[in-house]
C-alpha cells in the first residue's frame, strides 16, 4: 500500500495505491487545510490505508520515546507498537516535572494499535511535580478519543510503576458511541497515590462507551489500597441504549479487588465475566451515591480465590 500527498492552490488529493485481487487505484479527495490540521476528512483518508507496520522503541531503533511512537501509531492505522528491554521515564518524554501541567490528560491510545512490551521492557511514571491538575487528570495511557474512527487497542506485557497520577491507563469511553475493543495482556502495574491530590489509586479506571468488549487477562496489579479496595473499575455508558461486555480472568491483585459502578444511565445489561482470579476481597457491583443511575451492571463470578 502507498500512499503520497499532492497540494494544488487549495486543494490536495491522497493517491492510493492498493494491492488487491483486483489491482484497483484510486483517488480521494480532501481539502487542504484538513490536511495540514488533521482535520476529520484528511484523518478519515489517511486512516482508510491499513499499513500494519511494525515499529520499535529503544536504543538506536526508529523510536526513542514511547509518546512518539504511539503518536505514530495513531495516524498509522493497526500498528504494532513493540517496546525493547529497556527503562522509560514518562515524566522525562513529556519535558521533565515541569513540563507536566501541559501535558493534558496523557497518551491517547486506540486506532486498532497493538503496544507489546519485550519482557524487560519497564514505565517509570513517578510524578513529584506536587501540582494538583497533574495528580487529578494524567494517567500514562488513556482511551482513544471520538475521533479515532478505529478505537480498538490491545496492550501487552505493560509493566509500571507509578505514582502521583490519576491512574496507569484511563480506558475512559464514554463519549463512544461505536464498538470498540480493548485487551490488557500479561500486563503488571502498580500506583502509589499517597502524596497525591487524587486518592484513588487504580490502575485501570474505565469509563465505557455504548458498546465496548474488554478483556483483562494474566495480569498484576498492586497499589496503595486496603485489602478490600478496588484496583480496577468500569463504570457504564450514560446513553440508554448502550450494552457491553467485561471479561476480567486469571490475574493476580496483591491486594484489593475490581469494581463494576452503576455511574450512567444505560437501560441494556453490562455483563461482568470474572473468574479464575485471585484478590484479597470479592468483585462487587457498586452504586454511585449522589444521582439516580439504573442497575444495570450484572455480576458472573466464579473460581476466583479470596486471600485472607
Amino acid at each position: 500500500i502507498t500512499s503520497t500527498f499532492k497540494t494544488l492552490s487549495n486543494t490536495a488529493y491522497v493517491i492510493c495505491s492498493i494491492d488487491t485481487a483486483a489491482k484497483s487505484t484510486f483517488d480521494l479527495y480532501v481539502g487542504k487545510s484538513a490536511v495540514d490540521n488533521y482535520g476529520k476528512e484528511a484523518y478519515d483518508a489517511v486512516q482508510a490505508i491499513d499499513t500494519s507496520k511494525t515499529i520499535y522503541v529503544g536504543s538506536g531503533e526508529e523510536f526513542t520515546k514511547i509518546r512518539d511512537a504511539v503518536a505514530y501509531a495513531m495516524l498509522h492505522k493497526g500498528t504494532h507498537i513493540i517496546v525493547k528491554r529497556g527503562t522509560y521515564d514518562i515524566i522525562s518524554e513529556w519535558g521533565g516535572s515541569g513540563a507536566m501541567p501541559s501535558a493534558g490528560l496523557g497518551m491517547y491510545i486506540g486506532n486498532n494499535t497493538t503496544l507489546e512490551f519485550e519482557k524487560g521492557a519497564e514505565v517509570s511514571c513517578i510524578y513529584e511535580g506536587g501540582n494538583a491538575t497533574v495528580e487529578e487528570n494524567f494517567s500514562i495511557f488513556n482511551g482513544s478519543t471520538p475521533a479515532d474512527p478505529y478505537p480498538n487497542f490491545k496492550i501487552i506485557g505493560f509493566k509500571c510503576m507509578a505514582k502521583n497520577i490519576r491512574y496507569c491507563v484511563h480506558d475512559e469511553m464514554s463519549s463512544r458511541n461505536t464498538p470498540y475493543t480493548h485487551e490488557y495482556i500479561d500486563c503488571e502495574m502498580y500506583l502509589d497515590n499517597t502524596q497525591s491530590s487524587w486518592t484513588s489509586p487504580q490502575c485501570i479506571g474505565g469509563g465505557l462507551g455504548k458498546n465496548g468488549r474488554i478483556l483483562v487477562q494474566n495480569c498484576i496489579f498492586d497499589g496503595n489500597i486496603p485489602n478490600d479496595g478496588q484496583l480496577v473499575t468500569y463504570h457504564n455508558h450514560w446513553d440508554s441504549d448502550s450494552y457491553s461486555d467485561i471479561t476480567i480472568t486469571g490475574n493476580y491483585f496483591i491486594k484489593g479487588t475490581c469494581e463494576f459502578a452503576n455511574y450512567g444511565q444505560q437501560s441494556e445489561w453490562t455483563n461482568c465475566k470474572v473468574y479464575n482470579n485471585s484478590f484479597t476481597a470479592p468483585p462487587v457491583v457498586e452504586d454511585v451515591s449522589g444521582g439516580d443511575y439504573p442497575d444495570k451492571m450484572r455480576l458472573f463470578a466464579w473460581n476466583n480465590e479470596i486471600r485472607s
